[in-house]
């Protein structure tokens, strides 16, 4: 059950506040002309390397390092994630996960993914393209396609849109709610995030810092999603999920190459 667990969740690893409306990504770019102008993700990173070390609740001590490359290409960006277990963790979880996420930065909407794939250990790489001209995602993992909807990201993309949007909303006020898009190897569905400020202890630091959280916690999905966000340089701190009985798998910020 914990190996299961591990190797579903560890793919996600891969916040004034007045109450208003869910706001789709889509609603905020079409309505706030900041946003439009601030969302250039090549003055926030460029040839960008992140480490974090992975944590299981129910086992003690690091157990994988993950490592972030976020790289500009001509008109686009390129981002991938590596994790590697350590110690314990090899005994429930085989070889090395690899995602990776690839398209356009557009000036309206910042990251447009293209493709995303995803691959653990010697199993098949898992992808899902975008066609733009055919508005469609098709997905190699079930050989299915389903309709693409417009600012759509991918498991590794959000993590750096939503730098972006944090970055871009902080000095007019963030909406509380966000509602967003997300393609994942077998589907696209959207997540509803709340948005809250809160104090974390970098456990590899012993810092603590303040922060924006994302959580889709209060949905009716199984597992919880929760991101952290730095609220000085909006760098992603920590990654979490924790599936329906309360484990959590939990990737924390280690190094961040160049400094942002």
């Amino acid at each position: 059950m914990r190996c299961r667990m591990i190797q579903r969740h560890s793919a996600w690893l891969l916040g004034c506040l007045v109450l208003a409306p869910t706001t789709t990504w889509a609603e905020l770019t079409q309505t706030q002309s900041s946003v439009i102008q601030c969302i250039n993700l090549e003055q926030f990173y460029s040839n960008q390397t992140l480490s974090f070390a992975l944590f299981h609740s129910s086992i003690p001590g690091q157990l994988a390092t993950t490592t972030h490359q976020f790289t500009l290409t001509e008109g686009g960006y390129a981002v991938s994630s590596s994790s590697e277990a350590k110690g314990l963790l090899t005994l429930f979880y085989s070889g090395q996960l690899t995602q990776s996420s690839e398209g356009k930065i557009l000036p309206q909407q910042g990251l447009s993914p293209k493709v995303y794939r995803e691959q653990r250990g010697n199993r098949p790489t898992q992808t899902s393209e975008v066609n733009h001209e055919k508005h469609n995602v098709f997905f190699s993992r079930t050989g299915q396609t389903t309709a693409w909807v417009s600012n759509a990201q991918d498991r590794l993309s959000l993590i750096y849109q939503l730098s972006a949007l944090l970055k871009c909303l902080s000095p007019m006020g963030i909406p509380r709610l966000l509602s967003i898009p997300i393609i994942t190897t077998s589907q696209l569905e959207y997540e509803n995030f709340q948005l809250n400020q809160a104090s974390l202890l970098l456990q590899t630091t012993n810092q603590t810092l303040q922060t924006w959280v994302l959580s889709n916690q209060g949905s009716t999905k199984d597992e919880i999603i929760r991101l952290w966000f730095d609220r000085t340089s909006f760098r992603p701190l920590q990654i979490q999920i924790e599936d329906s009985q309360g484990k959590q798998l939990t990737q924390v910020l280690k190094e961040a190459k160049p400094s942002f």
